[in-house]
């Protein structure tokens, strides 16, 4: 299961290895911000707007 890092709250958290695809969308566990997967080795995450 791959870790990463939330860009918006800087807290790390674990995500399935289905979600962790190009432009997948998930959650931040701790500040519940809305996240795009923007690159898949290491997983890097951007908030979504809106």
């Amino acid at each position: 299961m791959p870790s990463t890092t939330c860009p918006v709250c800087g807290k790390g958290f674990r995500i399935d290895e289905d979600q962790a695809l190009l432009y997948e969308q998930v959650s931040c566990p701790h500040c519940d911000a809305n996240l795009e997967v923007i690159d898949e080795s290491p997983v890097i995450l951007e908030e979504i707007d809106g």
